[in-house]
């Protein structure tokens, strides 16, 4: 996801926040395709991709600025999905943020009062059968 908005939009900066080593691993063989396969100059985002990808949790990051996030809360528990929630409420008037699978809790009026919802049916790798994207625009 990270890679296709930095090819595809003209945000000033894309980052990836990544907890898991192989997966970080994983994330850092396909920048250096990204890299080698010469897209990159045809990229919208301007900034170069050299940070894309940061190890570590975003909660322990300000990204209150940023006009998109994307969450893969496939396996998020649901306390962790509460602290998102805190998190997003920071988020600026019109910044959007998609949720994989899981939603923001419920039981939150602030939520339900600070976000535009939608859901929207796709079709994610790692399953046969269209799953929910969940997206919460800032109001």
């Amino acid at each position: 996801a990270v890679l296709a908005a930095h090819a595809l939009f003209p945000f000033r900066k894309c980052i990836g926040y990544e907890l898991d080593t192989e997966i970080m691993k994983f994330a850092r063989e396909s920048l250096f395709a990204y890299l080698n396969s010469g897209l990159i100059a045809k990229a919208r985002c301007p900034e170069l991709p050299t940070k894309l990808f940061v190890e570590g949790d975003f909660f322990e990051h300000d990204w209150s600025h940023a006009s998109v996030v994307f969450a893969n809360g496939v396996t998020w528990p649901s306390a962790m999905l509460k602290k998102l929630a805190r998190f997003a409420l920071k988020l600026r008037r019109g910044s959007v943020m998609l949720l994989a699978v899981r939603r923001l809790p419920a039981d939150m009026p602030e939520v339900l009062e600070s976000f535009d919802i939608r859901a929207e049916a796709c079709l994610f790798s790692f399953s046969q059968k269209t799953l929910q994207l969940w997206a919460y625009k800032r109001l």
